[in-house]
């Protein structure tokens, strides 16, 4: 689409009406106005920003035709203009002014009838919006009778109105008699104002501002399913109502007020409203035949509280132990039940189905074991060689506290121990080895090797190489294959290679810091240093901008230290066409992860992991980018596995979807909404968005974003998340999340985070 560079200053406040399906063709020249033929069917512009009272006659036409193309070559047929706003009055119609004074064109007609005329020959209609704040009564009644003659324009739209309702039945009548088609509108902040005027029979459309999607979806299904219904829509997830609009209909039309520039490609909007692709369907259902689930059977406890969980008829109310619950909208119930010592009887009823449990709780009468008891972990002495046995290998500044970790450590890497501390695990007692970077692995995840294993590891070179996508490779020709730890503060990263050494043009006896020439975007050159036994590679990145890196280990004593550039969006209909994401669909297989709501018949944790990841496939994809899913059936994988395909791929971003837990101790009916998860610090703002976006689009409680050391986390190569979408234990959640608009909801909420964190 040719850009128009001129229109920067042409237009200051410019939104649209997009319109999905059309409830109603409405018939004459001027009700032309809901238009099903068109996607983005409708702007609101301020002319007082187009046009200038210095401006010739010539400049006012090119200005106005510039207009006119615009809005014809985007699909807009309708030009919403407000009237009375900051115009000076020219004394034509009271209480109004509308032309500029001093503009005088040769033609002696006014702004209105000067860019009517090219707009309805582009088949672009005009409705005048009038803004009655300080208008009285006769004011308003006299400026429609005088504005219908004067224009005939389509129509008349209303806001700030204040006066009896009934009166709108005058100015309905006034118009009908200028123009009987003329299209006679109001823009309301409340759907009760709305329902307040509607018995009047004088509007024919409302324009609702500041009212969420929801809201609006139902009033238009209950109340307003004749009058025509517009959603003036100033939300930042307009992508995602556009594209719910499109796929899953119950519009007549939005406004999306957001949208100023007028310049701008429109081509990404008519795109994320494109239906010619249908939409995958997952169709979960749950049955509502009565039954208790949790517990399933007379069960034994010793805990002191526990979760009731059941499916019921939806439409009638649940009676535990003679206590009242409604069940969710698909009749999952959940009760909390403090238990009493002893046995304690359970009475789930409905109507005349009747169902009953006992639950004994116990009393712990063992007494606690005062022997210590060892692993088969040893004691290492200082300089003992050791290479770990684990994919992923945890260093911890702590011992005794696993969420300590300073890096990973990959599979066979070798170093040497500093000195050995006693530590505990599950109450059993293991050792820590200290490294010379001062951090601990656990003894059960290295193996010792002997002096003759062991290879000293030395560095004697390092050197660029340039990837075709712009990506590098920093290479470094060493012996060994040494462990090596990564430090960032955003701009300066450190690669640290534990138990090294220099040789060939690195090694000096007499300076132990090194300056190396580099052939990289990055940066211009690195330092290298020994230092207490340990060699330090460090640069700045004051070149392009480093999105993740990532070490690998190849059998010609080569490091390879992968550098990524960061992505960047591009204009257009596919924002995303630059950027690669790996969606990880948590569980499968053999690995069901959470039951809902402890065995109903509806979708599970690993069913509605995986429908979601193919839902932000499909949504990622519309919006250009290259998805990669870990699984796209109900497949078992490690999460080494996982990690594996993130490596190999190198994506952007990595997202994994999860949904939440709960013991069957709490209430569940009380813990509802959204969390993302984060491990490196490149990932703490990824992990923000995400809760953000998911939280907005899907009307669910943002319960935040956290650190977690997740395992599918634990990689540098690009920012990664693990969101939790929802609590499969809460019915009132879980019945609110397994239908295919939600599911796609959840999956617009994670792309328009992907939107957000990547650069323009």
């Amino acid at each position: 689409m040719k850009k128009r560079t001129l229109l920067l200053s042409v237009i200051a406040a410019l939104s649209f009406a997009a319109v999905a399906y059309a409830v109603t063709t409405l018939t004459g020249y001027s009700r032309q106005y809901i238009d099903k033929d068109n996607r983005i069917t409708a702007a609101v512009t301020d002319i007082t920003g187009i046009l200038s009272v210095n401006d010739s006659e010539d400049v006012f036409d090119v200005k106005t035709e510039e207009l006119t193309n615009y809005f014809a070559e985007n699909g807009i047929n309708t030009a919403i203009v407000p009237f009375n706003n900051g115009l000076t009055a020219a004394g034509k119609i009271t209480g109004f002014g509308y032309c500029f004074e001093g503009a005088v064109f040769s033609n002696g007609k006014d702004v209105l009838e000067t860019i009517k005329k090219p707009m309805e020959n582009a088949g672009i209609q005009i409705i005048l919006e009038i803004d009655c704040t300080e208008l009285s009564a006769e004011q308003l009644q006299s400026a429609v009778t005088q504005i219908n003659k004067e224009y005939a324009f389509a129509g008349i739209l209303l806001r700030n109105y204040s006066h009896d309702y009934s009166f709108l039945q005058t100015l309905k009548m006034n118009i009908n008699r200028q123009l009987k088609d003329n299209y006679f509108g109001i823009r309301l902040d409340s759907i009760e104002t709305a329902r307040q005027i509607q018995p009047f029979g004088a509007v024919d459309f409302y324009i609702f501002d500041n009212i969420t999607e929801t809201e609006y979806r139902n009033a238009k299904k209950q109340s307003f399913s004749k009058e025509t219904v517009l959603l003036d829509y100033n939300s930042p997830n307009f992508l995602s109502e556009l594209f719910l609009l499109g796929n899953f209909g119950g519009y007549d039309g939005v406004v999306l007020c957001e949208y100023t520039n007028p310049s701008e490609d429109l081509s990404l909007y008519h795109n994320i409203m494109d239906t010619s692709s249908t939409l995958q369907k997952f169709g979960f259902l749950v049955n509502s035949s009565f039954n208790l689930i949790y517990p399933s059977q007379n069960t034994d406890t010793y805990y002191s509280s526990i979760y009731i969980t059941g499916i019921a008829d939806p439409a009638q109310a649940v009676y535990v132990n003679g206590n009242e619950i409604m069940p969710a909208q698909d009749g999952t119930f959940g009760y909390y039940l403090e238990l009493a010592k002893g046995e304690n009887v359970i009475e789930v009823i409905q109507a005349d189905n009747y169902i009953s449990r006992v639950v004994n709780r116990k009393s712990y009468t063992g007494s606690l074991s005062s022997k210590k008891k060892y692993d088969k972990t040893q004691k290492a002495k200082k300089g003992q060689a050791v290479q770990t046995t684990e994919a992923l290998t945890s260093i911890l500044s702590d011992p005794d506290e696993d969420s300590t970790i300073i890096d990973g450590l990959q599979q066979g890497v070798q170093m040497k121990v500093q000195k050995s501390v006693r530590t505990q695990r599950n109450g059993i007692y293991t050792w820590a080895y200290q490294l010379s970077n001062g951090g601990y692995v656990l003894a059960e995840y290295v193996e010792w090797v002997s002096e003759n294993q062991y290879i000293e590891s030395i560095l004697n070179d390092i050197y660029i190489e340039k990837l075709e996508n712009d990506d590098e490779y920093l290479n470094i020709k060493a012996t060994g294959k040494p462990a090596v730890v990564s430090h960032t503060d955003g701009t300066q990263i450190t690669f640290e290679f534990l138990n090294a050494d220099l040789s060939g043009e690195f090694y000096d006896e007499n300076q132990q810091t090194h300056t190396v020439q580099l052939d990289s975007s990055f940066a211009d050159e690195c330092t290298i240093e020994k230092q207490n036994g340990n060699v330090y590679i460090t640069f700045e990145n004051t070149g392009s901008e480093l999105w993740g890196y990532n070490t690998e280990y190849y059998d010609d004593n080569t490091i390879k230290i992968y550098l990524k550039n960061a992505p960047h969006k591009v204009s257009g209909a596919k924002p995303l066409s630059n950027v690669t994401v790996v969606v990880d669909a948590g569980h499968g297989g053999k690995d069901p992860g959470t039951l809902p709501l402890g065995g109903v018949e509806g979708p599970g944790e690993q069913d509605m992991n995986l429908a979601i990841a193919q839902a932000t496939k499909i949504c990622l994809e519309k919006l250009g980018a290259t998805v990669y899913l870990t699984r796209s059936d109900d497949t078992f994988l490690t999460l080494q596995q996982r990690l594996d395909i993130t490596n190999t791929v190198k994506p952007d971003l990595f997202v994994s979807v999860h949904h939440n837990s709960l013991e069957y101790t709490v209430d569940g009916s009380k813990e509802c909404g959204v969390e993302s998860y984060y491990f490196t610090p490149q990932s703490k703002y990824v992990a923000e968005c995400m809760a953000d976006r998911i939280s907005q689009v899907t009307g669910r409680q943002n319960r935040g974003y956290y650190y977690g050391y997740y395992r599918v986390l634990r990689n540098d190569i690009a920012p990664s998340v693990l969101n939790e979408y929802a609590f499969l234990m809460n019915p009132y959640e879980y019945s609110t999340i397994y239908s295919d608009e939600n599911i796609y909801k959840a999956a617009m909420g994670t792309a328009l985070a992907v939107i957000d964190v990547i650069p323009e």
